[in-house]
């Protein structure tokens, strides 16, 4: 009788623990579901404050840059010593101002050598941006805003066009979307992938090589 009244009990415990492992797995499994959805959840409020916060940065900007239109644009003062100024206080590179603006950046460097000047449309935006501070230009370069879409105007040669969309994407370059605004700009050329392959010798070889970060040239020689 002793010896059936331990098989019970044996079986009994070994039953118990098997409901009580099964119930701890079905409680972790919730637990994971639920901290997983608490994330999701967390990301779409950082995500909606970001939105928003961008959004209201777009609206100063389109505020100041239409009351500058709206005066006479010849008034304002606008020299390379004054657009390097203003882009050493915003903590952004040539390239990221030209994004800001929505020029090349071959045309932002025209600028500060005092080689050309920003038309009235530029200008309107330039002096716009300097109601920015850095933390607020931060988040238009994160959302990717441009200020207007590049016109042919920006882009004199098939060359600025190709060094600049290599600068905007970081040396990310995809082969089919760099053909497309190159068609886009310029219907007539002839563009080939050669091409292409030669820009990207002379940019990680080549004379283009100073005008390439060395994060960027390697990710174009990913490219």
């Amino acid at each position: 009788m002793g010896k059936i009244e331990m098989v019970l009990k044996a079986e009994i415990a070994r039953l118990s623990r098997r409901e009580a492992r099964r119930l701890m797995t079905k409680h972790v499994e919730e637990l994971r579901r639920l901290r997983r959805r608490v994330a999701e959840l967390e990301h779409e409020v950082r995500s909606l404050k970001a939105a928003r916060a961008e959004e209201q940065v777009k609206t100063k900007i389109r505020a100041v840059t239409e009351s500058v239109a709206g005066a006479e644009v010849k008034t304002v003062r606008m020299s390379p010593k004054l657009i390097r100024a203003l882009r050493n206080r915003l903590g952004i590179s040539q390239a990221e101002l030209a994004k800001l603006v929505g020029v090349s950046t071959v045309a932002v460097g025209q600028w500060e050598s005092g080689r050309s000047r920003p038309r009235s449309e530029s200008k309107a935006r330039i002096a716009a941006l300097r109601s920015l501070g850095r933390r607020e230009a931060r988040r238009l370069l994160g959302g990717a805003v441009t200020m207007k879409a590049a016109g042919k105007e920006d882009y004199p040669t098939i060359k600025a066009l190709v060094l600049d969309f290599v600068h905007r994407c970081g040396g990310h370059v995809d082969y089919e979307a760099l053909t497309k605004e190159v068609k886009k700009l310029r219907p007539a050329s002839e563009w080939k992938k050669t091409h292409w392959a030669w820009y990207k010798h002379e940019i990680l070889h080549g004379k283009y090589k100073g005008l390439f970060s060395k994060k960027e040239r390697a990710a174009v020689s990913q490219a």
